[in-house]
C-alpha cells in the first residue's frame, strides 16, 4: 500500500491511510474493507459453494480483495447496499 501511495507517516509520526473520500485519517480509524462488498459476491458467487468451501475460505482469505478505508465510511457503505446475505445452495 506504501508503493501504491495510499498509506503514509504523518506530520505527528503516525501512520496514515488514504480513505475512499480522498482524506487521510490516522490509521486505528481503518477497517479492512472488501474491494467487492463480501455480501454482494456471496449472493453472487460464494453461496453456490457453501459457507465454509474452500472456495469461500480462499476469496475471504485473500489480501488482495482487500482495502483500507476509514470505518464509517466502509460500514455506510454496506448498509446503503439494501442488500442481505442469501442462505448458501449446498
Amino acid at each position: 500500500m506504501k508503493k501504491e501511495g495510499k498509506i503514509r507517516t504523518g506530520p505527528d509520526g503516525n501512520t496514515e491511510f488514504l480513505a475512499s473520500d480522498g482524506k487521510w485519517y490516522d490509521l486505528s480509524k481503518a477497517d479492512m474493507a472488501h474491494r467487492t462488498d463480501a455480501v454482494t459476491w456471496w449472493n453472487e458467487t460464494g453461496r453456490q459453494y457453501g459457507a465454509k468451501s474452500p472456495e469461500v475460505r480462499k476469496w475471504m482469505l485473500d489480501p488482495n480483495n482487500y482495502v483500507l478505508d476509514h470505518y464509517s465510511l466502509n460500514r455506510s457503505a454496506g448498509a446503503k447496499l439494501g442488500q442481505q446475505y442469501l442462505p448458501p445452495l449446498k
